[in-house]
């Protein structure tokens, strides 16, 4: 395989990134805000790998479509866009916070020290782009999703109706997800890599300070990381993730994108890092890229580039 420092990163300044490293008296404001964010996710995730959708609920409305089974498949299918809608929320939660997060990794100007100084604060970039990357993957895997959103905009009118003015009108007061929001929620689950999308998007929009010199160091820093020191699965995981992450935003805001030959980010070396060390997650970070990106079908790309994503 070779390492990343003999396939080409040969000026890469010496910097080992750590990711579980505490937060400076700089750091610690951000770092507890995103901490107690971060602290959600394992249960999110969780809920998600086992969402199993309303299918035989709707399939009964449809098939044999009484006001039993319609009220049926509507109470299994409101209980299901409930769940959505606390995932659709905390990725508005995480978007919020990416702003503040990226002005404090950025906000020393010169790449190397902000690297330097601001570990614990990669750490929580880290743990957001990882949750963004498997929360991304299980969303692929349940197309249900999309199904469910489907059945509960097309029922969402009709059922108001079949409920009595009283209870219809008790309905629209509490429902969470009303007809404006299920539209954003089901145009957000439409996307193959949601998360990401909404991350890179706001990325897009931070015009305060030049975020792509550090971004892309710590692209860089990831792919001489992987590649020179033995991991953990998990370690190895959150900095690929990482990489990826900072690829896709560098690609978003830089001028012509990041995969074309004159890029700060080693990107050849990059992908190679994710083919080799990706083990499980290789798809899911391939597609990350795939789907997120802004520039990779781009005629100024290069055929060694896209032949990692045939």
């Amino acid at each position: 395989m070779g390492s990343c420092l003999s396939s080409g990163i040969s000026n890469v300044p010496p910097i080992e990134l750590n990711i579980h490293s505490e937060p400076n008296e700089e750091e610690k404001e951000i770092h507890a805000t995103l901490t107690k964010l971060l602290s959600k996710q394992g249960k999110l995730i969780k809920r998600l790998s086992e969402y199993s959708g309303c299918e035989k609920y709707i399939r009964n409305a449809l098939s044999e479509p009484t006001p039993e089974t319609e009220e049926e498949a509507w109470n299994a299918v409101e209980k299901s866009v409930a769940l959505l809608y606390k995932f659709y929320v905390y990725t508005l939660r995480l978007d919020e916070s990416l702003e503040g997060l990226l002005l404090k990794l950025c906000e020393e100007g010169e790449p190397e020290r902000s690297v330097r100084n601001r570990q614990a604060t990669i750490g929580c970039l880290a743990a957001v782009l990882r949750f963004a990357i498997n929360f991304d993957r299980l969303k692929m895997s349940k197309p249900s999703i999309q199904n469910d959103f489907s059945y509960y905009r097309r029922a969402l009118s009709r059922m108001c109706t079949l409920r009595n003015e009283s209870s219809a009108s008790k309905m629209k007061l509490d429902l969470k997800v009303n007809e404006d929001v299920a539209n954003k929620m089901s145009f957000h689950f439409a996307y193959p890599v949601p998360t990401m999308k909404v991350l890179s998007d706001r990325v897009t929009q931070l015009k305060k300070i030049n975020y792509i010199p550090t971004l892309s160091l710590i692209a860089n820093l990831c792919c001489v990381m992987v590649n020179n020191q033995n991991l953990s699965k998990s370690d190895r995981k959150s900095i690929l993730s990482l990489m990826a992450g900072c690829i896709i935003f560098v690609d978003h805001i830089a001028p012509g994108g990041v995969f074309n030959r004159k890029s700060s980010v080693y990107i050849k070396q990059c992908l190679n890092a994710i083919r080799y060390y990706g083990g499980a997650d290789r798809d899911s970070l391939f597609n990350e890229i795939r789907f997120a990106s802004l520039h990779l079908k781009d005629e100024t790309t290069p055929a060694y580039v896209t032949r990692f994503f045939e």
